[in-house]
């Protein structure tokens, strides 16, 4: 499994997991809540793999990439709550 198909497949499971979270019940809930772990764990590690293959190592560049990245993933987020 590439970046590219590990990060789809992390988006569609916790997409998944936040419509799972609508049912009404302890089961569902759990359920939910496991997959958006799973999700979490494909996508968010691999948007930083991705981005290292970018910019070779050494380039001033890659510093500011991770940096924007993660507050890409931490702001938007807050911002959608």
């Amino acid at each position: 499994m590439g970046f590219r198909s590990a990060i789809i497949w992390g988006a569609l499971l916790m997409a998944a997991g936040q419509f799972t979270l609508f049912a009404d019940n302890q089961t569902t809930l759990f359920i939910g809540l496991t997959l958006l772990v799973i999700g979490n764990g494909f996508f968010k590690p691999n948007i930083s793999s991705m981005i290292g293959k970018f910019y070779p190592d050494g380039d001033p560049r890659r510093d500011g990439a991770f940096i924007f990245s993660t507050w890409v993933l931490m702001l938007v987020p807050s911002l959608l709550h």
